[in-house]
């Protein structure tokens, strides 16, 4: 028997299918990243007063079927979010965020929290007028945290050793954090001061409005950002 199930969702990316349908990955908060069918998803379904887009909230039902693509029963949109598609540096930044999420939610696996953050994201992007990179930058290192992808800032992932918290560390992604100099090094070099400013944004205990970053950090950390998400990249399947 066919199992179905209605849940929020928001769209991480959309491919074209025949002459109407598209393939949609999904992520979900209780059901983690879901790959569908839309039957007509190009025009909008039969069951649809809206098109599907991304980066509006939206509520799906989905039917289980025997081979990996669920099949989209019916979508509508619960929550809009126009400013986004209308305002370049928020589309991209919103862009970003989606293509990480995609690549960090696991296949069917609830993710709840990390539901949460990237959801406070968007919104933010759409409401208020702060910087969208340094939104991005705080809610990207959230989201790893969230996921279970969290960077350590704090000691060695090798030894353990912990980096005393006014001093300069060599930071390796691939290996997951800091590498001291008795392990080796690795990687770049991440300064005392922002060490801390990321790992205050990583456990949700600082935000952009309390204590503004410089550019030359928002920088540094969408960069890293960047280079987490290809390093994942090809370690999940593209869905």
């Amino acid at each position: 028997m066919k199992e179905r199930f209605t849940c929020e969702a928001l769209i991480v990316r959309s491919v074209d299918y025949r002459d109407n349908d598209r393939i949609l990955t999904l992520i979900t908060p209780g059901y983690g990243k879901r790959s569908a069918m839309a039957r007509g998803g190009r025009r909008g379904g039969k069951k649809s007063t809206e098109p599907i887009e991304p980066f509006h909230t939206l509520r799906v039902t989905l039917e289980e079927t025997e081979r990996e693509l669920d099949n989209l029963c019916e979508a509508r949109v619960v929550r809009v979010r126009t400013r986004l598609t209308t305002d370049l540096a928020r589309l991209d930044a919103a862009g970003t965020a989606m293509r990480l999420a995609r690549h960090l939610f696991q296949p069917k696996a609830a993710e709840l929290t990390g539901w949460d953050t990237i959801i406070d994201l968007l919104d933010r992007l759409e409401c208020t007028d702060d910087d969208p990179s340094a939104i991005l930058a705080e809610m990207s290192l959230k989201l790893l945290a969230d996921t279970g992808y969290a960077l350590d800032f704090e000691r060695c992932v090798r030894c353990g050793r912990p980096c005393p918290a006014d001093r300069s560390a060599y930071l390796n992604v691939s290996d997951g954090g800091l590498v001291c100099h008795a392990c080796g090094g690795a990687g770049e070099i991440i300064d005392a001061r922002l060490r801390r400013c990321v790992t205050a944004f990583q456990r949700g205990e600082k935000s952009i409005l309390s204590e503004p970053p410089r550019k030359s950090d928002i920088t540094a950390i969408l960069r890293l950002i960047s280079t987490v998400m290809t390093t994942h990249a090809g370690a999940r399947t593209s869905t």
